[in-house]
Formats: C-alpha cells, sequence, structure tokens
C-alpha cells in the first residue's frame, strides 16, 4: 500500500506542467492550431518596374515637309505632322510622302476654314496647345484621345513602354538639335516612341534627319513645355502631353 502510494505521488510531480506549449507537427507538417500563424496583410501590391529601355516598333516615319518643300506652311506644320504619323501607326496604313503632304495640306485647310470645327474660326496657320492638337485629330481623323498635365519622365517612359507614342510639345530651341535652321522654332511637337537609360528617341518631324532621333533626356525635359500663346513666355509652359487612341 506505501508503495503504491508513492508511485502516484511521484507520477503526479513528474508529468509535464505546461502541455498546451507544445507544438506538434503531423506527417503532413502541419501546425497544431494552438499556435496560429497569419500573413502580414498588405494595402499595395510592388508596382511592376518599367523596362530599362523601349523602343515601339514599325512606327511610321515623315517629317513636316516630306517632298522638302519647307515654305511658311510645313515650316509651321510640326503639329499636324506629329498627329498624322500617331494617326497612321494606330491604323496601320502606309504613309507615302505624298500622302503625309496631303494630309498635312488637308489639316491646315481645316483649320483655317471660316468657323472651323477644329477650333481656329478661320484664323491663320498657328501654333497649337495640346489641347488644341487633340481637338484637331478629333476633327479631322476621328481620333481620341487623353491629355497627361504636369507630367515627368517617369510617366512619359511609362506610357512608351505600354506601347503608346506620345505627342510631346516643347521650346524648340532648347532641344539643340543641329539639323534645325537657326535659331530654330520656337515651340515645336515631337512623338516620343522610344527612351534607354539616359535618352527620350522620337520622331521629330522638323527635320529630314529626324527619323529615331535621341534627344538627352534632361535637355529634352528642359525643353518639354506646352505653347502658353506668346514666343516670350513658352519656357513658362507646362509639361502636358498627349496620347491619341483609336
Amino acid at each position: 500500500m506505501i508503495i503504491l502510494v508513492t508511485i502516484l505521488v511521484i507520477g503526479f510531480f513528474l508529468r509535464p506542467k505546461n502541455p498546451k506549449t507544445n507544438i506538434i507537427l503531423s506527417n503532413e507538417n502541419t501546425i497544431s492550431p494552438l499556435i496560429s500563424i497569419s500573413p502580414t496583410p498588405t494595402l499595395f501590391s510592388k508596382p511592376e518596374a518599367i523596362p530599362i529601355k523601349f523602343l515601339i516598333s514599325n512606327f511610321p516615319w515623315q517629317s513636316q515637309a516630306p517632298q522638302s518643300n519647307w515654305d511658311n506652311l510645313h515650316n509651321e506644320a510640326c503639329e499636324e505632322a506629329s498627329i498624322t504619323l500617331v494617326k497612321y501607326y494606330l491604323t496601320k496604313q502606309k504613309l507615302t510622302t505624298e500622302i503625309m503632304d496631303q494630309q498635312i495640306v488637308s489639316l491646315v485647310a481645316l483649320q483655317e476654314k471660316p468657323a472651323s470645327p477644329a477650333g481656329r474660326n478661320g484664323k491663320k496657320q498657328q501654333n497649337l496647345t495640346i489641347a488644341e492638337t487633340l481637338k484637331l485629330a478629333q476633327d479631322y481623323f476621328k481620333l481620341d484621345g487623353r491629355i497627361v498635365n504636369n507630367a515627368n519622365l517617369t510617366d512619359l517612359k511609362n506610357e512608351i513602354s505600354q506601347g503608346h507614342p506620345v505627342i510631346v510639345p516643347t521650346a524648340g530651341r532648347l532641344l539643340g538639335n543641329p539639323n534645325f535652321k537657326n535659331p530654330g522654332p520656337v515651340y515645336h511637337m515631337v512623338v516620343a516612341i522610344g527612351y534607354d537609360s539616359k535618352n527620350i528617341i522620337v520622331q521629330d518631324v522638323g527635320t529630314k534627319n529626324g527619323e529615331h532621333y535621341v534627344y538627352n533626356q534632361e535637355i529634352f525635359f528642359n525643353a518639354w513645355h506646352d505653347w502658353t500663346g506668346s514666343d516670350s513666355s513658352i519656357e513658362q509652359g507646362r509639361k502636358n502631353y498627349l496620347v491619341l487612341t483609336n
């Protein structure tokens, strides 16, 4: 009797005191429900980085003077030429020098028409803001589009990496393009179609050598200004851009 009592007492003091703290792993490698592990919630997913470099392929090319006729009409036709390039890229149509010239002349004529739907109200050809350029593309080519205001190079590169050609207004003389007739255009419009880590690649319609023309991105950013209505204030123009869509 004394031996039985002794065994019971010893067993009582030797039993585990905190069995609930044990973690039991089964053969399926599951954890005991006594301990719960949950993933840490995140509010935002990590955004995908844009490619280091990108070039929109098969983009058409013609200058704003496709037949080398640099008269007053063609000297001021960078907006008309830029939207024509994008139009023919979107529709995958062939753009010859003859077609480009016809389109430019027709676009200018539409703007100079009295009570023109393009918003020029019979005025002679003149510089167009990005907003006016969109309206012209809508009225003549029946395209749609969107304008991004106060943009930066990251915005621009993101658009291009998605295959969107971007129409960019600039203070032309700040571009420093040696192909421009000195001193260069006060206001100029180009189509950005590529980039790398240091440069922006454009179709610069203001020169016959403008296909895949490369601008240092800092110079390009500094020259990026929408039309303000005055030569003297062009460098105060906002960094806006236009993406056209079918």
